[in-house]
């Protein structure tokens, strides 16, 4: 999130604090989906996992304070909240999480259905 506030974008966020409690900031215009460290992901991702570039949504930076959640939640899947006739990436399949800096204490991101949790680490990518 510090990147994207330096690029001069403000924290959105649309969530309840009991549900979602974080810096949250959507990389959704040419300022951002143009800045060289953006499309630098954006082709390492592509390239790491062999899909195009196309079938992306934008990028959000997150960034969490001392005490701050994000509870656990299944992505939306649900035929009426997707029509054929939109175009964009379509319904999410998968979400890549980026590590960019090393926590002392706590910040693990939970998947509970599958019983793994990943401490946060620098560089660290799931």
């Amino acid at each position: 999130a510090r990147l994207a506030t330096n690029m001069g974008y403000k924290p959105e966020d649309s969530l309840p604090k009991d549900i979602r409690d974080v810096g949250k900031v959507d990389c959704e215009t040419g300022k951002c989906l143009f800045n060289p460290i953006v499309g630098e992901v954006y082709r390492r991702v592509s390239e790491l996992l062999s899909i195009p570039r196309e079938n992306f949504e934008s990028l959000e930076f997150l960034r969490y304070k001392l005490g701050q959640h994000y509870q656990a939640h299944n992505d939306p899947a649900e035929d009426d909240q997707w029509e054929s006739r939109q175009v964009g990436p379509g319904l999410r399949v998968m979400t890549v999480f980026f590590y960019f800096t090393d926590v002392q204490e706590g910040g693990e991101t939970r998947f509970p259905e599958v019983g793994l949790q990943v401490k946060p680490e620098k560089g660290k990518i799931v």
